[in-house]
């Protein structure tokens, strides 16, 4: 398997991260661009503001303003490492003969898991990069899962990680 991931990454992959290397460098460099952008113009607003009414705090204006910039172009640096990050595994995946789910449902036999006492009691579960397939004629599963538990304490609630780490059932 060693000499095929050598072949899938010299003839597929290399090549197709090389490609995607000046899209990343476009999307850094906007991100910065538009934050920055974003902030002196809320700084330059505050301030002028703040010229007018000295009580006014204008930094939180060009935080604001950067915050909102950083989130607007940020979404698109978030897909393009998802899609990286898929097409990838996906990949990967097939070399070795598996089949890759950036998000199941809940895997098959999970509740295994749950019966053998393995895993703590959880209210909210969410799992991700799942690999699955037969592997030297076992049955393979591997996946990502993240289980919360919903906690109250007087009028405050809120979700607490029990449980974050890989699954692999053989």
């Amino acid at each position: 398997m060693n000499e095929e991931f050598q072949g899938l990454w010299r003839a597929t992959l290399e090549p197709w991260l090389a490609s995607l290397e000046a899209e990343r460098k476009t999307s850094v460099s906007r991100f910065i661009a538009w934050t920055g952008g974003m902030s002196l113009i809320g700084l330059a607003i505050g301030g002028y503001i703040y010229s007018r009414e000295p009580e006014f705090m204008f930094p939180l204006i060009g935080t604001f303003f950067g915050l909102v910039g950083g989130m607007l172009i940020g979404g698109r640096m978030e897909r393009l490492r998802k899609s990286i990050k898929t097409e990838l595994n996906t990949k990967i995946a097939e070399v070795c003969q598996l089949n890759y789910a950036l998000t199941p449902p809940v895997p098959a036999r999970f509740e295994t898991f749950r019966a053998y006492g393995l895993l703590p009691s959880y209210t909210r579960c969410k799992f991700e990069d799942h690999f699955s397939g037969e592997r030297l004629g076992c049955d393979f599963e591997l996946y990502e899962a993240h289980l919360e538990q919903y906690r109250k304490t007087g009028k405050t609630s809120h979700y607490v990680t029990v449980f974050r780490g890989v699954l692999i059932r053989v």
